[in-house]
């Protein structure tokens, strides 16, 4: 039998696995295919290793997301493609993740190479860094869903069950192209080692150890922690590429102030650039909208609400702080005596630490 022919026995293969709904079966087939053609036919071989990755094999929406067995929760919360908005942050973390964009928008040429797109991605940082919303900006970019594994609903207190229902999600993820996120992975990833734990939660970092090694090409899954220093060491090695998000620094806080209040000016921004100096993209973008809400219900000037909102954070600062706080608010145009208002810095302490820096 020569090529020709093969080729045309395998696409029968492949057309009757695909009439019958076996859509495992067409992945597997694709596989070798596209391995066995890569040399001789290589616009096949791409084609068939998009198949592979399950690239319109099955949509998503037409299967229920698996749930568990007792409580029959769903497993995950699935967010289909949106006007996801583009995280805030510094440029060196952001090429980051536009290079595990751009792997799996142009995966096709990278497999001609023989090289494959990262499969496993983990995101570390602190609560309201921007991780989550990384992951969906993701899934957004590459037109995915994201489905979001439900900590609550996966964790059953029978023996055994937690590991099937993270199989279950895994086999989901598999099946459907879509961005598997597992957030706050720490609590079914934590050290082995830990005497703390039952027995069952070390099965569990077994069967996601055993999942993560199976995780296919051309699948993307993205893990979230705030506790790093729990994770397994044997987890830390399954993953293609750790990213970490920092606190946002003045130019991305000025960045978030500019995106929710374009109209402010340039010296406005900075001052709330350098008030929330220490605090999250969640705090910042909590404390500007209830100063806004303020604005509006007392009839007051939008800026000095948030000003005064942000206020009563600062003020139960340490001295210190408060002190390099009201330099900044200097430094970006509000006068001593606004300073000393919003920072509870006494104007002459501000004055004698401006007389310092002039000599």
């Amino acid at each position: 039998m020569d090529q020709s022919d093969k080729i045309i026995e395998d696409v029968i293969h492949l057309a009757r696995f695909g009439s019958e709904g076996r859509s495992k079966d067409v992945k597997a087939l694709a596989r070798r295919m596209a391995h066995r053609y890569r040399e001789s036919h290589p616009s096949l071989s791409a084609g068939l290793a998009t198949l592979s990755t399950g690239g319109g094999v099955t949509r998503l929406a037409r299967r229920p997301m698996p749930v568990d067995a007792d409580s029959r929760m769903a497993l995950a919360r699935m967010f289909e493609p949106s006007l996801a908005q583009e995280p805030i942050l510094p440029k060196s973390i952001a090429s980051k993740l536009d290079q595990v964009i751009a792997e799996h928008r142009d995966s096709d040429r990278l497999k001609l190479a023989g090289l494959a797109p990262v499969r496993t991605v983990l995101l570390i940082g602190a609560p309201g860094v921007g991780k989550t919303m990384a992951a969906h900006w993701v899934a957004a970019q590459l037109n995915r869903p994201l489905v979001l594994l439900d900590l609550a609903a996966s964790i059953s207190s029978f023996l055994g069950k937690s590991g099937q229902n993270l199989r279950q999600l895994f086999d989901f993820g598999r099946e459907f192209e879509c961005v598997l996120m597992l957030d706050e992975v720490d609590a079914i990833a934590k050290k082995r080692s830990d005497e703390t734990d039952l027995g069952e939660l070390k099965r569990l970092v077994n069967v996601l150890l055993q999942e993560l090694d199976e995780w296919p090409e051309g699948g993307l899954l993205i893990a979230a922690t705030n506790h790093p220093e729990l994770l397994d060491a044997a987890v830390w090695r399954r993953f293609d590429v750790v990213i970490e998000l920092p606190l946002p620094g003045h130019n991305e806080r000025a960045r978030l102030v500019t995106r929710t209040c374009p109209s402010w000016s340039t010296e406005g921004i900075d001052a709330l650039a350098a008030l929330s100096d220490g605090m999250n993209y969640a705090e910042i973008d909590s404390h500007v909208r209830r100063g806004r809400k303020t604005a509006v219900l007392a009839h007051r000037d939008e800026l000095e609400a948030v000003l005064a909102e942000f206020s009563e954070v600062v003020q139960g600062l340490p001295n210190a702080k408060r002190q390099d706080i009201s330099k900044s608010l200097i430094e970006a145009g509000l006068s001593q005596r606004k300073a000393a208002e919003i920072t509870g810095t006494s104007r002459n302490t501000i004055r004698k630490n401006s007389q310092k820096e002039a000599s």
